[in-house]
């Protein structure tokens, strides 16, 4: 069985180291609502998360904990954080299983990577970064599911290790079957480079 579904346009391109500074200074980004709360985690870094632009915006814990981080962070974090660190974290709890983190420290040592905005020239338009994007397909067992700021799914990542993304809508659809375990090929559009790869699911069969 086939499902069609429609891409969707990546995160931010620009890419930026942070500046550091102690975690009890830390303040939330600008422009962020009164009802933000901070809180606090640590753990071990899992798997890393990419966008289908082939920024790093995120990783998995050890516990199952999806980390997410604006993408122009994702430099400094793949300098300063692999799979297997212990790290610590400052952020918003968006969901029971989503952390938005603006501060991210390597327990190990060296300087903390704090989110103070973007830092370099604005991304390229959204259709110009769409037409950069290459065709890629994937094939594997869902390992994890991965969700959006409101706890709807979002993607998943398999034991191939590619990282799929799509709209929530077809999740909330097939959710019963979009299950740790479930075995699933896609085709879309997407990126590979050294951290891993990723795609926005265009067709997804084995439902």
């Amino acid at each position: 069985m086939r499902y069609l579904i429609p891409s969707i346009v990546g995160l931010s391109l620009c890419s930026t180291l942070a500046l550091a500074r102690p975690t009890d200074s830390v303040a939330p980004p600008p422009g962020t609502q009164s009802s933000w709360a901070a809180h606090e985690l640590t753990g071990r870094v899992e798997i890393l998360l990419l966008n289908p632009h082939g920024e790093l915006d995120g990783f998995i814990l050890d516990g199952g904990q999806q980390v997410h981080f604006p993408p122009h962070l994702g430099e400094a974090v793949a300098a300063r954080i692999k799979p297997g660190d212990q790290v610590a974290l400052r952020g918003q709890q968006e969901h029971s299983l989503r952390l938005r983190a603006y501060a991210l420290r390597n327990l190990a040592g060296g300087a903390e990577i704090v989110d103070q905005g973007p830092m370099a020239p604005p991304p390229l338009p959204p259709h110009l970064r769409q037409a950069a994007l290459q065709p890629l397909s994937a094939q594997g067992k869902v390992s994890h599911l991965l969700y959006g700021r409101r706890g709807e799914i979002n993607g998943v990542v398999l034991d191939s290790a590619a990282i799929v993304r799509f709209k929530p809508q077809l999740a909330y659809h097939y959710a019963s079957l979009l299950q740790v375990g479930q075995a699933v090929r896609v085709q879309g559009l997407g990126s590979e480079n050294a951290l891993g790869r990723a795609l926005h699911a265009e067709q997804l069969s084995g439902l």
